[in-house]
C-alpha cells in the first residue's frame, strides 16, 4: 500500500503538471491573450489550490486516514480534468466573442477562475488528504519538531518529482503528438488505475463503499481507454475544434511546441490565425498594408539586392518584393505549422510566392536568425541588407516587444548596408492618436532615435517607420520620392502617384511630430524593461477593454521609487509585528513562507518572460521550465527533511539560513539577466542561454523546496498544519502570480521586479531575527 501511495503523490505532481501547461496555452489561445495572461491563469490555479488545501487540511482530521479519502479524489479528477478541458476549447462561445476578438484581462481572469474552478480546488485537496492518509499509514509523529516532519516531506518532494516528469514529458514527448482533449483524457486513464490499485486489496476485507468505488473506476477506466482509441479520440478532437470554430468552415488546425495554428475558409478567401489572432489572409491580403510597407522604403534604396522579412512575408509581402530584382530575399517564419498550413490550403498568391526563386525560407525565429547574422560582424559589404522588413504586429506581448526593443534594432543595424533602411508599420491614423497609440509611436520614436541618425514617420491609417544609418530619410523632399517612384514603373493597385502626393504631404508628417512632442515622453524600449508591452497593453484596451487602459498608461508613468516603498512597508510592517510578538515565532514563519511563495512564483514567471523576451520560442520550452522549478523544489525539500532528520539543523536555525540564502539569491539575480540579454554575444554563450535559465529557475525551486519541510519542522506535522501551511505557500504564490505578471513586470521590468522581491524577502528576513530574539 505504501508503494501504490507513493505512486500516487507521485502521478499527482505529473498530472498537474501537465494540466496546468496544457490549460494555460489553450486559454491563451481562446483570449488571444499575452504572456502576462499566464500569470493570471496561474494566479487563478494556485488561489483556488490555496483554498482547496486549506478546506481539505480542516476537514481531514474528522475522517479516518484510509485509502478511498484520495481514491475518491483521484476518480472526480478524472471526470473533471476532461470536461475542463473541453470548456476551454468552448470558452469564446461561452462568453459570446467571436474569433479573433480580443478579450480584455479582467474577464480573463474572471472566466480562468471559474472555469478553472473544480480542478484547482480539488489539486490542493488533494495534497492535505494525502498527507492525512500518510500520516495514518505509519507510526504516530511527534506533535512538534524535527522529527515530525519527514512524513509531510515526502508527499511534497513526490509531488515535485512528478511535476519534474511530467514536465519534461509534456515538452519533449505530448506536446509534439497528442492533442489537448487526448492528452487530458491519458491523465484521466492514468489516475484512475492509480485509485484501482489503492482500492484493490484481494487479501483484505474491504467496506461496501470501497468496493462500488472499485467497480465504478473499472468502468470508468474501460470507458476512458475507449474514447482513447484511434475512431473515437479522433471524432472527439474534431467535436472540440468545431466548437472553438463555431459556424466556421476549419479547413486546417494544428497544435505545435510554438502554438496553435487555424484556418477559417470563407469562400475562396482563407484566413490564418495563430495562437487565436489573425496573421495572414489570401488570396486577397491587404493591400494597401503591403504595398506601402514594401514599396515605400524603397524609394530610398537605389540599387535593391538582399531583402531580410521577418514574419509575415506571406500573403502579400513577398510578391511585392518579387517586383524587383532581388539577388536573394531571406524570410523567418518561427511556426512551420503555419508554413504547412499555408501549403495544405494553396491560393495561387501564396503559391507564386513560395516558388518566387530569389526566395530563401528560413523556418526559425526572426530575432533569433539576426542574432544569429550579427554574431559575424564585420560583415562583407555584399553579405549585407540593403531593406529589413517587419511584419509583425505591434508589441502587446513579450515575444512581439522583442522585435521593437533596442537590442533588436542594434541587431538589425549591424546586418544593414550603409544606406540600407529598417521599415515596420504600426496602427495609427492621419488626424488622431490614441493615448495608447501615442505612447506605443512615442515609445518607438524613443527606440529608433538611440540606435539610428536617421529616422522617419510616414503618417497614415499604418504608422510606417523609417531608420537608417545613412540614408537621408528626412531631407529627401517629397518631389523626388515621386520622382523614384514613376521612374521604376512598378504596377501597383493602390500606390498611385496621387496617392503618394497625398501620403507625403508636409502637413501630415508635422501633426505626427507636433502629436508625438506633446505625449508624455517614454524611455527606450528594452528586451528586460519591455516599456512596448505597456504601450501595446494600452492600445489593445482601448479597442477592447476600455475600463483597463488607463491602468496599463499608470504603470508605464509608476515611479520606481513608489513600488520600492511599498516593498519597504510591508518588510517593516512584518518587522515590527515580529518584534511585537503579535503574530509569535510560528505566524512570523508562517508570513515569511508565503513570501517565499511569492517569490518562488515571481522568479518562475521571470524566467518564463526571460527565455520568452531573449529566445522567443517559450510555448516549446515552458513544460520543461515549469519541470526545472518542481526538480528544485524536490531536491531542497528531500535535502531539509533529510537533515532535520539527522539532526544536523534544527528547524528555526535551517529556516533562518535559508532566508538569508534567498535575499542573497534575489541581490545577485539581475546581474545575471543582465548578462544574459546583451545583444551580442560569442555564439557559445547565446547556446548556453536556455541552459543557465533552467538552472536559474532550478535554484528558485530548491531554495523554496527547503523552506517548506523547515516551517513544518517549527509548526509540528498534521494534516491541518500540512494544509495551513500549503496554503500559505500558494497564496504567496498566488499574489505573487497576480502582481508579477499585471503589475511589477510590466511596470519595472525583469531586473527591477528582481530588486523589488530582494526587498520583501530582507523585510522578512528581519522579522524571523525579531521573533528568534524575542522568543
Amino acid at each position: 500500500m505504501r508503494r501504490a501511495l507513493d505512486v500516487a503523490f507521485l502521478l499527482m505532481g505529473f498530472t498537474f503538471t501537465i494540466a496546468q501547461t496544457v490549460l494555460a496555452r489553450e486559454l491563451l489561445v481562446a483570449f488571444s491573450g499575452n504572456e502576462l495572461s499566464i500569470g493570471l491563469i496561474l494566479g487563478c490555479w494556485l488561489l483556488l489550490e490555496a483554498v482547496g488545501s486549506a478546506w481539505a487540511g480542516r476537514l481531514a482530521p474528522r475522517l479516518s486516514p484510509e485509502p478511498i479519502l484520495y481514491a475518491l479524489l483521484q476518480v472526480l479528477l478524472a471526470l473533471i480534468l476532461p470536461l475542463t478541458v473541453w470548456l476551454a476549447f468552448g470558452v469564446r462561445n461561452l462568453v459570446g466573442v467571436q474569433p479573433g476578438e480580443g478579450i480584455g484581462l479582467a474577464p480573463t481572469a474572471l472566466t480562468s477562475l471559474l472555469l478553472l474552478l473544480p480542478v484547482g480546488l480539488v489539486d490542493g485537496a488533494m495534497f492535505s488528504v494525502g498527507c492525512h492518509v500518510l500520516l495514518g499509514r505509519g507510526p504516530r509523529p511527534a506533535p512538534r519538531g524535527e522529527g515530525s516532519v519527514p512524513t509531510i516531506s515526502r508527499v511534497y518532494a513526490l509531488e515535485a518529482v512528478g511535476g519534474i516528469v511530467g514536465g519534461f514529458a509534456f515538452t519533449w514527448l505530448l506536446v509534439q503528438r497528442e492533442p489537448a482533449l487526448t492528452i487530458a483524457l491519458i491523465l484521466s486513464a492514468c489516475n484512475l488505475w492509480s485509485a484501482v490499485s489503492l482500492l484493490w486489496r484481494p487479501r483484505e476485507r474491504v467496506g461496501r463503499a470501497a468496493r462500488v468505488l472499485l467497480a465504478a473506476c473499472a468502468a470508468l477506466l474501460a470507458a476512458t481507454l475507449a474514447a482513447l482509441s484511434p475512431g473515437p479520440n479522433r471524432w472527439l478532437n474534431g467535436q472540440a475544434y468545431r466548437w472553438q470554430w463555431p459556424g466556421q468552415d476549419l479547413t486546417f488546425y494544428r497544435d505545435s511546441p510554438y502554438g496553435n495554428v487555424a484556418v477559417v475558409r470563407s469562400g475562396e478567401q482563407f484566413t490564418f490565425f495563430s495562437n487565436g489572432v489573425p496573421v495572414l489572409t489570401a488570396p486577397v491580403p491587404d493591400v494597401m498594408y503591403v504595398e506601402e510597407l514594401v514599396h515605400l522604403p524603397l524609394l530610398w534604396v537605389e540599387r535593391p539586392r538582399r531583402a531580410l522579412v521577418l514574419g509575415g512575408g506571406l500573403g502579400g509581402v513577398v510578391a511585392e518584393l518579387a517586383k524587383y530584382g532581388w539577388e536573394r530575399v531571406d524570410y523567418a517564419e518561427l511556426d512551420p505549422a503555419l508554413i504547412a498550413a499555408v501549403q495544405a490550403n494553396p491560393t495561387p498568391l501564396t503559391e507564386a510566392e513560395l516558388a518566387y526563386p530569389a526566395l530563401h525560407l528560413e523556418v526559425t525565429d526572426g530575432r533569433h536568425l539576426v542574432r544569429t547574422r550579427a554574431a559575424g560582424v564585420p560583415l562583407r559589404a555584399d553579405e549585407r541588407y540593403d531593406l529589413i522588413l517587419m511584419s509583425v504586429p505591434y508589441p502587446s506581448t513579450l515575444l512581439l516587444n522583442r522585435f521593437y526593443s533596442r537590442e533588436m534594432f542594434l541587431l538589425a543595424d549591424a546586418l544593414l548596408a550603409d544606406e540600407g533602411v529598417l521599415a515596420f508599420a504600426l496602427p495609427g491614423s492621419l488626424n488622431y492618436l490614441s493615448p495608447g497609440q501615442q505612447a506605443l509611436h512615442r515609445g518607438v520614436q524613443a527606440t529608433l532615435e538611440a540606435v539610428f541618425p536617421h529616422v522617419r514617420a510616414i503618417p497614415g491609417e499604418n504608422i510606417l517607420w523609417l531608420a537608417s544609418r545613412g540614408a537621408p530619410l528626412e531631407a529627401t523632399p517629397r518631389e523626388d520620392l515621386i520622382r523614384r517612384w514613376e521612374g521604376r514603373g512598378i504596377a501597383a493597385r493602390l500606390l498611385t502617384v496621387k496617392h503618394l502626393e497625398y501620403k507625403f504631404l508636409p502637413a501630415h508628417e508635422e501633426w505626427l511630430a507636433r502629436t508625438l512632442a506633446a505625449a508624455p515622453p517614454a524611455p527606450p524600449n528594452t528586451d528586460l524593461r519591455p516599456t512596448g508591452v505597456l504601450a501595446g497593453l494600452s492600445y489593445w484596451n482601448e479597442q477592447f477593454a476600455p475600463g483597463l487602459a488607463p491602468f496599463f498608461l499608470g504603470l508605464a508613468r509608476l515611479p520606481y521609487g513608489v513600488l520600492a516603498a511599498a516593498a519597504l512597508a510591508v518588510g517593516l510592517v512584518l518587522a515590527l509585528v515580529a518584534r511585537r510578538g503579535t503574530l509569535g515565532r510560528e505566524g512570523v514563519a508562517v508570513a515569511a513562507l508565503a513570501l517565499t511563495g511569492f517569490g518562488g512564483m515571481a522568479a518562475d514567471l521571470l524566467v518564463i518572460f526571460a527565455f520568452q523576451a531573449l529566445r522567443g520560442y517559450l510555448y516549446s520550452h515552458i513544460g520543461a521550465l515549469v519541470a526545472s522549478f518542481m526538480g528544485g523544489l524536490a531536491l531542497g525539500s528531500m535535502a531539509m527533511a533529510r537533515w532535520l532528520g539527522k539532526g544536523r539543523v534544527g528547524a528555526g536555525r535551517a529556516f533562518l539560513l535559508v532566508e538569508v540564502a534567498l535575499v542573497g539569491f534575489w541581490a545577485l539575480l539581475p546581474g545575471a539577466f543582465w548578462v544574459l540579454a546583451r545583444p551580442f554575444q560569442p555564439q557559445w554563450v547565446a547556446t548556453l542561454v536556455p541552459v543557465f535559465l533552467y538552472g536559474v529557475n532550478a535554484l528558485a525551486g530548491f531554495l523554496v523546496g527547503l523552506q517548506f519541510p523547515a516551517a513544518s519542522g517549527l509548526l509540528g506535522a498534521s494534516s491541518r498544519v500540512a494544509g495551513a501551511l500549503y496554503a500559505a505557500d500558494l497564496v504567496g504564490a498566488f499574489l505573487g502570480a497576480l502582481l508579477t505578471a499585471a503589475v511589477l513586470v510590466p511596470a519595472a521590468g525583469v531586473l527591477g521586479t528582481c530588486g523589488l522581491v530582494a526587498l520583501l524577502k530582507a523585510g522578512s528576513l528581519g522579522a524571523v531575527l525579531l521573533a528568534r530574539r524575542a522568543g
